[in-house]
């Protein structure tokens, strides 16, 4: 009998809990101006894949903010420029740190973790940013090697880098863990099977590490970014036929992330059309509805011209 009352009481618990976060998130949906952004002065973060695009608007943008920035790339005059520019912006050039390392070789990114704690310190913030494009081919047309990286940089470094970072952040008990993915990785598309199975993996690697934390009741928080298609090089090319989702700049979908790991929102999807669009797609519509519909908006066809530069070499 007692079992029961206990049980019963940590139903309404958890009810009462469950309506008030469910009112929560569609009050600072409806109001997002009215959710606290949290001061970063003096935080220390580390951004991956900073040396152009994203990385490096996102680097620039905490700079500005007052933290200490340290920056890393396997583009090494990339890195070198994104940190002269970020030198501009901070507070203090000091602030500003650079290193050259592969993200998806895991002795290079436990050395660079030794570096980062004895040159700069504890970093609090961690965001894995960097990425390559997909093959752009059909998988049967795509190169084994080629696949394979994708898989290491897109995926497999986070592995390497949340075991780098977390476990500091857990005995501090602060710290954000970042991930920038991609809306690619919540929906399958032609000719990225390889580039949408490495983002499929980061967000199921950051969701469960995330209800890891949680589960050590740490105050360590998360943030999990999925933006659609944004206009930089890395899918120059991309287009549909008739787009439900349009593409964004990439200065605008840096201060949409940008304000979201402020308010220490646990998920992003820009545009915001993509919360209605891919459940429709993949959960509402039947398969055979859902293909029809995307060959007519012309999915099939949409990377047709996406010649990606960096495998250019190798194809």
């Amino acid at each position: 009998m007692a079992y029961t009352v206990d049980i019963l009481k940590e139903l309404v618990v958890t009810l009462f809990f469950v309506s008030y976060y469910f009112i929560e998130f569609w009050f600072y949906t409806i109001f997002p101006g009215w959710k606290y952004k949290k001061d970063i002065r003096g935080e220390t973060v580390l951004v991956t894949g900073a040396g152009s695009g994203v990385g490096r608007l996102l680097a620039i943008q905490f700079a500005r903010h007052g933290a200490k920035v340290v920056c890393t790339d396997i583009n090494e005059k990339g890195n070198n420029e994104t940190v002269a520019e970020l030198v501009t912006v901070a507070s203090n050039p000091d602030k500003v740190h650079g290193y050259t390392c592969d993200v998806s070789s895991r002795k290079e990114v436990y050395n660079l973790a030794e570096k980062i704690r004895q040159d700069v310190g504890s970093v609090s913030i961690l965001v894995n940013n960097a990425g390559v494009a997909g093959s752009c081919k059909y998988v049967t047309e795509c190169q084994d090697d080629v696949m394979e990286k994708i898989m290491k940089v897109n995926a497999l470094a986070h592995f390497w880098t949340v075991k780098a970072f977390l476990p500091g952040m857990l005995r501090r008990n602060h710290g954000h863990l970042v991930t920038v993915a991609s809306s690619a990785g919540l929906t399958g598309g032609p000719k990225v099977a390889d580039y949408c199975a490495s983002k499929f993996a980061a967000i199921g690697f950051h969701q469960s590490v995330a209800l890891e934390i949680r589960a050590m009741e740490s105050d360590v928080v998360t943030t999990l970014l999925c933006p659609g298609h944004i206009r930089t090089s890395m899918f120059e090319g991309f287009k549909m036929r008739f787009s439900l989702v349009p593409s964004l700049e990439p200065e605008q979908a840096v201060d949409l992330m940008m304000n979201a790991i402020l308010k220490n929102q646990e998920m992003l999807n820009i545009p915001k059309v993509l919360n209605l669009i891919i459940p429709f797609m993949t959960w509402f519509l039947p398969a055979k509805a859902s293909l029809q519909l995307s060959k007519f908006l012309g999915v099939f066809e949409c990377f047709d011209d996406v010649k990606p530069e960096v495998w250019s070499k190798g194809d």
